[in-house]
């Protein structure tokens, strides 16, 4: 296999990737819902770093960003709630 083609199959295996984790967190807006360990910070992480085309960065900068929002909505239906007194 010569590198543009290698370079091609990087590139749709990244947009694959790009594409199943931006349903992943719509159908988790739910806070119900966990993402699945695999499917986290550090696979966002990954294609952030792999993105070279604009539209893939600013779709990776942008699943970063829902995440970050996800893992918050989940962080606070996760804490017990104040006592008052």
């Amino acid at each position: 296999m010569d590198h543009h083609q290698d370079h091609h199959q990087n590139h749709h295996q990244l947009e694959h990737d790009v594409e199943r984790l931006e349903r992943l967190l719509r159908d988790r807006a739910a806070p119900a819902r966990p993402l699945p360990p695999s499917d986290g910070g550090d696979r966002v992480t990954v294609l952030s770093q792999s993105a070279r085309a604009p539209s893939q960065i600013a779709r990776t900068k942008r699943l970063r960003e829902a995440l970050c929002a996800l893992e918050a909505r989940q962080s606070d239906t996760d804490s017990p709630p104040l006592a008052q007194g």
